[in-house]
Order: C-alpha cells, then sequence, then structure tokens
C-alpha cells in the first residue's frame, strides 16, 4: 500500500460542499478519496506535448497519404538531386 501523508489545506465551502456531495453519493468512500481522484486527472504537461506531437504526426502523414505527386523511392529521388545539382554546377566532386 501507498504511504499517506496528512495534510491541512484551506478550501472553499462551496468546493467542500460539491466533494461532500459525492461521498454522500457514494461515488466515494471519502473526501481525500475524491480529492485524490481529482489531482490523478490533473493534465499532464508531458503526456499532453506527446500527445500534441502524435498529432502533427498523424496530421502530416495523412497530408502525404493525400498528395497527388507520384511516389519518387529513394535511389530516382537521389538521381533526381545529383542532375539538378550537375545542371547549377554544384555536383559533388
Amino acid at each position: 500500500m501507498a504511504s499517506t501523508h496528512k495534510l491541512s489545506i484551506d478550501i472553499a465551502a462551496d468546493t467542500l460542499s460539491k466533494l461532500q456531495e459525492h461521498v454522500d453519493a457514494g461515488h466515494y468512500a471519502s473526501i481525500s478519496e475524491a480529492v485524490e481522484d481529482a489531482v490523478r486527472q490533473l493534465p499532464d504537461p508531458a503526456r499532453d506535448s506527446r500527445s500534441d506531437a502524435l498529432s502533427e504526426i498523424r496530421a502530416r502523414i495523412a497530408r502525404s497519404l493525400q498528395d497527388p505527386r507520384p511516389v519518387v523511392d529513394c535511389a530516382d529521388a537521389e538521381q533526381q538531386i545529383l542532375r539538378h545539382m550537375q545542371a547549377r554546377g554544384r555536383a559533388a566532386r
């Protein structure tokens, strides 16, 4: 079992009333349990930034899949780049 610590906090009367309503309704065994659940539901910035990054990656993939341009494999792309650089006089020597 996780260790517990006693904590004294100041809380607004209406907030305490809401917590007590949840306990009285049987949603929680105690106000402490209700507060612990509320804390667990606080936003997690690390998780949120990962979620944002994944959303951006998924959006980029979706845009890529919808791109009407023909697919070019790696070898063809390298050849196109080399030809372009040679035409501009910048090819690696």
